[in-house]
């Protein structure tokens, strides 16, 4: 009351009002009236402002725990469902050669998967079929002959002269006979071999999926680490839509239903166009790109989504296994081919390892290549797509110095 009189500066103040009540308040003094103007309010007052706006808060996070819960378990019945049915036809038919068709109403990654798997299982059946066939024939045909030659010693005798052709086409039966039983294991291992890692590759990223997808539906989950969660799972369907697109891919090329569109392919377009896909992630890691073209290479008539897919493989995987430095792509005019390649200067690949390194879903680095996003398959497609378009790849490698990788492609092909 003294400041106000004084005529101070008013100043929003808390303090003990006459009645004992803890209030804020302000005053004000007006000059003509020689009045002081009091206005105060108790705190009990912004305590409940407060409240509404917590409770407030509350409700809107019970919301958006409730829509990221039912959005992650539709994101999981979605994919695993479809993944699980193929897991066990698959199953079955490694275990039991039982073939039957899986049926799955979905247009998308998943749907083809299941229409190739569906397909190549029937390719499969057939050629062993056939293979049986051929080999009962063949059987039956040495046992005719066999027998002809058992129960008839005027026919062996008039025959003499003729027994080293005989001799020799009962040798080439016998070795086709062979070869044809070699096909039909070499065929069922392939098969099997093929079936186990298909499911072991597709369980690992479903796994991660259903895992993180338990832990959201706890309500005591905080909301930072259902941030993460999600993320993981987004990067898990990320990986599995990756891993299914090239399964989609080398099984195409096994059941040789790989179409080729050749058409005119400017070597320079395509290259710039493969360094602006990886520009990004190279800037994050510190990696500069750098490229080399002749400058009057011609252009080549080959298809050119396969050449763009064989280059992005190999320049991914150069900055996936590179920390800062230069990657650097070239093109050159070699013969009637022209001969691309990739440099890093990153980890390098020990000598082990080369003999394994384009089988599908080795890998050099197992754990190292599932945090970078890799699923064993890109150079696997880089060779298969290399030898459909007529060419060859290779590499060069040295231990913490660096990789090249190399391939050729005609400038007409045939």
């Amino acid at each position: 009351i003294t400041s106000c009189f004084n005529n101070e500066n008013s100043t929003t103040t808390e303090y003990t009002n006459y009645i004992g009540e803890n209030v804020i308040g302000n005053h004000i003094y007006i000059k003509e009236l020689d009045i002081c103007v009091f206005s105060e309010r108790p705190i009990s007052d912004f305590s409940k402002i407060q409240n509404m706006i917590l409770f407030a808060l509350l409700i809107i996070l019970l919301f958006l725990i409730s829509i990221s819960t039912i959005i992650a378990t539709i994101i999981s019945n979605k994919i695993s469902k479809p993944i699980t049915q193929l897991r066990d036809a698959s199953k079955k038919f490694t275990e039991k050669g039982v073939f039957k068709k899986i049926k799955l109403k979905q247009n998308d990654e998943i749907g083809d998967l299941f229409n190739s798997f569906n397909n190549m299982a029937q390719k499969i059946s057939e050629q062993k079929k056939d293979l049986e066939k051929k080999v009962k024939t063949r059987t039956s045909e040495l046992d005719k002959k066999i027998i002809e030659l058992e129960n008839s010693e005027k026919s062996m005798l008039n025959m003499l002269e003729d027994s080293d052709e005989t001799n020799k086409e009962i040798t080439q039966a016998q070795k086709k006979l062979s070869k044809a039983l070699i096909d039909l294991k070499k065929l069922d291992k392939q098969k099997d071999a093929f079936l186990s890692i298909t499911a072991h590759e597709l369980k690992t990223p479903l796994t991660s999926i259903h895992g993180f997808a338990q832990l959201l539906k706890d309500n005591k989950t905080k909301i930072k680490m259902r941030k993460e969660y999600l993320t993981i799972i987004e990067t898990e369907t990320e990986r599995l839509s990756k891993l299914i697109t090239e399964m989609l891919e080398l099984s195409r090329i096994d059941l040789g239903t790989v179409k080729l569109t050749i058409e005119n392919t400017n070597v320079k377009e395509i290259i710039e166009q493969t360094i602006l896909q990886i520009t990004e992630h190279a800037n994050k890691k510190g990696i500069k790109i750098e490229k080399e073209i002749d400058a009057k290479i011609p252009d080549l008539q080959t298809d050119s989504e396969k050449l763009f897919q064989i280059l992005l493989n190999l320049a991914s995987n150069a900055v996936k296994y590179s920390e800062k430095g230069i990657i650097k792509i070239s093109a050159k005019k070699a013969d009637k081919n022209i001969q691309f390649s990739v440099k890093d200067n990153g980890v390098g690949i020990p000598k082990k390892h080369y003999n394994k390194l384009f089988t599908r879903f080795y890998q050099v680095d197992a754990s190292y290549s599932r945090k970078v996003g890799g699923t064993g398959l890109g150079l696997s497609i880089c060779k298969e797509f290399t030898k459909v378009l007529g060419g060859k790849i290779w590499f060069k490698s040295s231990e913490r110095k660096g990789t090249t990788f190399y391939f050729t492609i005609p400038l007409q092909k045939e």
